[in-house]
């Protein structure tokens, strides 16, 4: 990659079969991943435009991205020309996916399907550990295309699983990757995007085995606390236990419904939540509480509205722009009911992420 004045001229490498029916690839430009979508048909040595891409001089209009494609030529030795299996090639999804999605995922091989009245089975399937489908891979012998992308699609409609992938190559980096938009509606994207929703996978099955332990333990001093006359002085401590369980299945029944990167946003505000006190304190004179919010750098520097959870009940605090690290926020009356029937005050020490 080079820079002329502001714009930026960078290269990138593609298979004969990509540029032959056009292909979606990442490329970093600035230290920001960008989205390429390189049309069918494009010949090796051509440049793609892509207008305020480039650099940035001293704060002013940024130039133009250049990016020469170069097509990778067509295999020649001995070895190389040796036709990969479809078998191979399926040996190789299986792979790649048991090593990116980690238990109770399971990957499976000849999965039988039915579109419509006829049976079918799938070359292979990415299974969360209720046994749904999360992605779906049609593979092929190595060059060989067909209607692979057309079955793939259909195997997507009729199963609403959220990711495809079609393979004729032992090389995940010549497969292609699909979204399911629902509605029919299909979109080529970037192995990057597709692996990126694996890891939002991974932190949403962390989240849900945490909400679970949370419920458990909340249940448990619930039963305890109604068993204790001393507790019965102070019904608002168990009030706010009640709420709280109630809270977090709602936040687990909702966490259930998403897959991979819808789950990101609910994340978001789910670390907020688990970080809510889980075993409820006395009421005290002052009825103060000290919490954690954690905000995105974009929060703190412009400044917005974050969502929390302080004794089981929602809360939006509002962030001030120019809000630094480690700073304590104050907000009057949200702490809990005093002895004197007073409210105390919600101290929020800020980490921004």
């Amino acid at each position: 990659m080079n820079f002329t004045a502001n714009n930026v001229h960078a290269g990138i490498t593609i298979s004969s079969t990509a540029a032959a029916r056009g292909c979606v690839r990442q490329i970093n430009v600035n230290g920001k991943d960008l989205h390429l979508t390189i049309p069918a048909g494009i010949k090796s040595g051509q440049t793609l435009c892509l207008k305020g891409r480039g650099y940035s001089i001293d704060g002013g209009e940024p130039g133009d991205l250049y990016v020469k494609i170069s097509i990778q030529p067509p295999l020649t030795s001995p070895e190389q020309k040796r036709v990969e299996s479809q078998g191979e090639v399926e040996n190789a999804v299986k792979s790649y996916l048991s090593g990116l999605f980690p238990s109770p995922f399971s990957v499976k091989r000849q999965y039988p399907l039915r579109i419509g009245a006829n049976p079918s089975n799938a070359d292979v399937v990415l299974c969360d550990g209720e046994g749904n489908l999360a992605a779906v891979a049609v593979c092929k012998r190595n060059g060989f295309i067909g209607n692979g992308i057309t079955q793939l699609h259909a195997y997507l409609g009729t199963t609403h699983a959220r990711f495809g992938i079609f393979a004729n190559s032992t090389r995940p980096e010549l497969w292609t990757f699909h979204e399911n938009l629902g509605r029919n509606q299909f979109k080529e994207v970037p192995r990057a995007r597709f692996e990126s929703a694996v890891f939002a996978e991974q932190e949403r099955q962390s989240a849900l085995e945490q909400l679970q332990q949370r419920i458990n333990l909340l249940n448990k001093q619930k039963s305890e606390l109604e068993h204790e006359s001393e507790w019965q002085q102070q019904p608002s401590v168990l009030e706010r236990l009640k709420q709280q369980t109630e809270q977090l299945e709602a936040a687990k029944s909702e966490l259930e419904k998403v897959f991979g990167v819808k789950a990101s946003e609910a994340l978001k505000w789910l670390k907020n939540l688990l970080e809510d006190d889980v075993i409820p304190a006395r009421e005290t004179s002052d009825g103060d509480i000290y919490r954690t919010l954690t905000i995105s750098s974009a929060c703190a520097k412009r400044g917005g509205r974050a969502v929390m959870y302080v004794g089981g009940k929602q809360l939006t605090v509002k962030v001030p722009a120019g809000t630094k690290d480690g700073q304590t926020l104050r907000i009057r009356g949200q702490g809990y009911p005093t002895v004197g029937g007073g409210q105390g005050d919600l101290y929020l020490k800020i980490s921004v992420s």
